[in-house]
């Protein structure tokens, strides 16, 4: 996915999280936060989805900040989020 911040304070940012739909069995995965102002920026995550997991949940997420006196503020974008398969890759017995 693509994510843009105008001065998005606090000490944490706006990532994504996927996870299977139904499934609490496969861990989630989240990636990198982005923060303070940026441009558009390319976020990436590898996952494993696992056998049979037919819908995925990704999630915008920011989480709670470790100092309760910091206020968060500031703006995010987000566009054009995807999931890309890609090859599997067979081992040579």
């Amino acid at each position: 996915g693509w994510v843009k911040t105008k001065n998005l304070t606090g000490d944490q940012g706006i990532r994504f999280h996927l996870k299977p739909f139904g499934n609490i069995q496969i861990p989630m995965a989240s990636t990198r936060d982005i923060r303070g102002t940026t441009a558009w920026t390319s976020i990436e995550q590898d996952w494993t989805a696992g056998p049979g997991v037919r819908l995925v949940e990704v999630c915008v997420s920011r989480e709670p900040s470790t100092d309760p006196d910091i206020h968060i503020s500031g703006d995010a974008w987000v566009d054009d989020v995807t999931l890309v398969p890609k090859a599997v890759e067979r081992r040579r017995p």
